[in-house]
């Protein structure tokens, strides 16, 4: 009778949990906390049901937990793709979920009553790593209760593309976007977890499934895995130190935390050989990011080809290949069974289920990669990214004494997920050559903080079959404790503003958040102008606020990056944007005028990131700017239905205008636009001493610099103290190195003309510059008295044949050899001309 009423007190507290976070939406940290405690319940249900489904034995919570949500994804696929997905099936999805838990503890052998006190028990026979353990689940506990209280998002992805795909799913069931390059980019997988938390009628706590059920689940898997192996007490203290207090390398709501719980139970499906959920949750793991999606399947088809090849030693390939092929076709076939329907979905969305390979509704005048880069821009940059490991700086020593590892298994997983994340990581660099380390070990973090994980935890077990030199052991436990060491740094500053987020959402709690109660009253009057049925089109910087349901809504997220065929024109005036979108059948636009956009909208922002920024980035403050402009000239040329706090809607008209194409390619439209935009700012010699499309900064130089004469010109014994503000404005430079190198292509006869200055007060002397073209030169020039210099050469177009040339600058003297040459402020390019003679 006490078992039977402590088993139905934990299914009345679990249903009460939910009832309490659905009956109050707006309480965000109590309703917040609630919900989470329900959701972890409702996906332990769901993996109870996958568990029945496979039959396989009951696992630990965090594994049940995974396979939840392995299995909430794949139910949802079909609903997805027939764009049912919506608040009350997502519901009711969650309600089966509660149902299946509630079922799996009123019959377990071990209910969690049970485990509760059987874990009491078992830390009271050690006081001394019960305080450990009690200590680390209070920094847990606090990081989620932290993760729900924050109610900031990043405006660049999660206010304009993220949590507006999640209102979409919730209003319409659907995830149709094929304007949006955020939809594009991914299958949609961390949209539908997000909409469990949504679910519940709050969009405020928008970190609560990554940062807090993921994250949790995460913890849950990884201390599972170590209670199996047996891992030293020690070695799982140090672990989880390091996984607890990993920096945050999140800056918006896309997979971090669930990433790393998939691959931790990807890892330990392939461990026990459970190859049909093995595909289920590689499965899942792909519909989270498309990064994912070359890990997964490289993984698992090392891991089986693994078997396959030691059976074919064993006796011959035909002989291994029959004994392994139910292993191949049940993963293969559970994959394939869960992610056609996301395929489907993204084909309905965005013409294309494998984005980047077929292109669908992405602009293919967009490239995420520089222009033209070298093998050594690209192997410069792969060594950049082994230097940068940002969060995880242990990442190169970690690796190469994995190497050293021995692994008995027949599937051998170290050696196969090493692999595959390595794989993984040289396939970002060679697609995001000219971004920064940081974006892609934002890609990476979940497969190697995985990787870091799993081994540490194989290696710190007595019986292991992950076998390491003594020697390995101490280099590894010495690379977990500078990892610690390392995150030490940051942790004053990330409880800082945790608690600061705590105090917040407690004075919010019963009132609600009044700023985004004021932006739902602007956006719902906004939408009202707009006849309800009609579609729309929107550049906005909080799209949630609208209902999807009511009209037919399309984000532009950043505006150029995707449309449906023949592909929104760029570049070409408000007339062929206006007739374009009519012939789309949108007759409504609304915007946000640029002086009052919070964030993204804003065209200060991007102009001075098309002189500041990489190259990714002008190109796309290129487009952004050209939006703002268009939509803003339209709003003189069409009727205005509404226009407050700077939010525009325009009628477009009922008749499809009759527009002549755009002359010239959008590359050469793009690259006209922003010389004029250059021109009509003042800031042509900054537009002169950017990247375009022939004519590169190789190397040899250092980025855009506006010089404000404070400190442009110092003598050897100036004390130079850089302002604390980069200046914006001034005189546009590149500092130079002794040797500068340029690269240029050209199909007709042309002029290059450069200007620049010595510092002659720190060279002593002013040194000639010689300008060669594939190592002919084409002139010679040596400073005035003052320091500056000027250059014009002719270039024959038959010099310019086969591509791209290099053109080299270089000083016969402005440094001294005691001196490290790139630090001078000895010599600087004022401006670059590279046109037609």
């Amino acid at each position: 009778m006490t078992d039977r009423l402590l088993r139905l007190a934990t299914i009345a507290a679990a249903i009460g949990l939910g009832a309490r976070g659905l009956a109050d939406p707006s309480s965000v940290l109590a309703g917040g906390i609630a919900w989470l405690g329900f959701l972890l319940f409702v996906v332990s249900g769901w993996g109870y049901l996958v568990v029945k489904i496979a039959r396989v034995e009951d696992p630990d919570l965090g594994m049940r937990a995974l396979w939840g949500l392995a299995g909430y994804l794949a139910v949802s696929g079909p609903l997805l793709a027939a764009g049912v997905l919506s608040r009350p099936v997502i519901l009711a999805m969650i309600g089966l979920g509660a149902l299946a838990a509630a079922w799996r503890e009123w019959t377990t052998d071990e209910p969690l009553w049970q485990r509760v006190l059987d874990g009491v028990a078992a830390l009271r026979q050690r006081p001394g790593a019960s305080l450990f353990v009690v200590l680390i689940l209070g920094v847990v506990v606090l990081q989620i209760t932290g993760a729900i209280a924050t109610l900031d998002r990043n405006p660049w992805d999660d206010d304009i593309a993220y949590t507006p795909l999640v209102k979409r799913l919730l209003d319409a069931g659907n995830l149709i976007e094929p304007f949006s390059f955020r939809r594009l980019g991914a299958y949609g997988g961390q949209t539908l977890l997000d909409a469990l938390a949504g679910a519940r009628g709050s969009l405020a706590s928008v970190h609560l499934i990554d940062k807090g059920l993921c994250y949790a689940i995460a913890l849950l898997l990884l201390a599972g895995y170590a209670r199996t192996l047996r891992t030293q007490p020690l070695w799982t203290a140090v672990v989880a130190l390091v996984v607890v207090l990993m920096p945050d390398t999140a800056i918006n709501t896309a997979s971090y935390w669930s990433g790393v719980a998939v691959f931790v139970g990807l890892y330990r499906c392939v461990v026990d050989e459970r190859w049909a959920l093995a595909g289920l949750v590689g499965a899942a793991a792909c519909t989270l990011r498309q990064n994912y999606i070359e890990i997964a399947v490289v993984f698992l088809g090392l891991a089986l080809g693994a078997r396959l090849l030691r059976a074919a030693r064993a006796s011959s390939w035909r002989a291994g290949w029959i004994a392994e092929r139910k292993a191949w076709l049940w993963c293969a076939g559970i994959a394939a069974l869960v992610l056609v329907p996301y395929w489907i979905a993204a084909y309905r969305s965005n013409g294309t289920f494998l984005f980047p390979f077929l292109e669908g509704t992405w602009n293919p005048s967009v490239s995420l990669r520089a222009t033209a880069p070298t093998w050594t821009d690209e192997l410069q940059f792969g060594v950049w990214c082994l230097i940068e490991t940002h969060p995880i700086v242990v990442i190169p020593s970690v690796f190469a004494v994995m190497v050293f590892a021995t692994d008995a298994r027949p599937t051998r997983p170290i050696t196969a997920l090493l692999v595959a994340s390595t794989l993984g990581l040289v396939l970002m660099v060679h697609s995001f050559v000219g971004s920064d380390t940081n974006h892609l070990w934002r890609y990476a973090f979940a497969a190697a903080l995985t990787l870091l994980a799993v081994f540490s935890l194989e290696i710190g077990a007595d019986e292991s079959n992950t076998r390491l030199v003594p020697l390995g052991r101490w280099v590894l436990l010495a690379s977990l404790l500078l990892q610690l060491a390392v995150q030490r740094e940051a942790l004053p500053k990330r409880f800082a503003t945790l608690f600061g987020n705590l105090r917040e959402a407690r004075v919010l709690e019963r009132s609600g958040d009044p700023s985004a109660q004021a932006q739902q009253r602007r956006y719902t009057a906004l939408q009202a102008a707009i006849p309800a049925g009609e579609s729309v089109a929107v550049m906005l910087d909080d799209p949630q606020y609208l209902d999807f349901a009511r009209n037919r809504i399309f984000n532009l997220d950043t505006p150029g990056y995707a449309s449906p065929r023949p592909g929104m024109p760029s570049f070409a005036g408000p007339d062929a944007v206006r007739a374009y979108l009519r012939g789309q059948g949108i007759r409504y636009v609304a915007f946000v005028r640029s002086d009052r956009s919070r964030y993204f909208y804003r065209r200060p922002f991007w102009i001075w990131r098309i002189f500041n920024d990489a190259e990714i980035f002008q190109t796309m403050s290129a487009y952004a700017i050209d939006a703002i402009e268009t939509f803003a000239a339209l709003s003189t040329k069409v009727t205005v239905l509404h226009e407050e706090d700077g939010l525009v809607v325009l009628d477009l008209g009922a008749e499809v205008p009759t527009v002549a194409a755009p002359s010239g390619s959008e590359a050469v439209r793009r690259a006209a636009f922003v010389r004029a935009l250059a021109d009509r700012e003042g800031l042509h010699d900054a537009w002169s001493l950017n990247n375009r499309a022939d004519l590169l900064f190789d190397d040899g130089f250092t980025g855009l610099a506006f010089l404000d004469g404070s400190a442009d010109d110092p003598v050897w014994y100036d004390v130079l103290h850089p302002p604390a503000t980069a200046p914006t404005r001034g005189v546009a430079a590149r500092w130079l190195y002794r040797r500068a190198h340029l690269r240029v292509h050209g199909e007709r006869d042309m002029r290059l003309a450069l200007r620049g200055k010595i510092n002659v007060g720190v060279a002593y002397t002013r040194p000639r510059l010689d300008v060669m073209l594939d190592g002919e030169l084409l002139a010679t020039v040596i400073a005035d008295p003052t320091g500056a210099f000027a250059i014009t050469a002719d270039v024959a177009a038959a010099q310019l044949a086969g591509g791209w040339h290099d053109v080299y600058l270089v000083f016969d003297s402005i440094a001294e050899p005691q001196k490290e040459v790139r630090e001078l402020r000895a010599a600087r390019i004022e401006s670059v001309e590279w046109e037609p003679r």
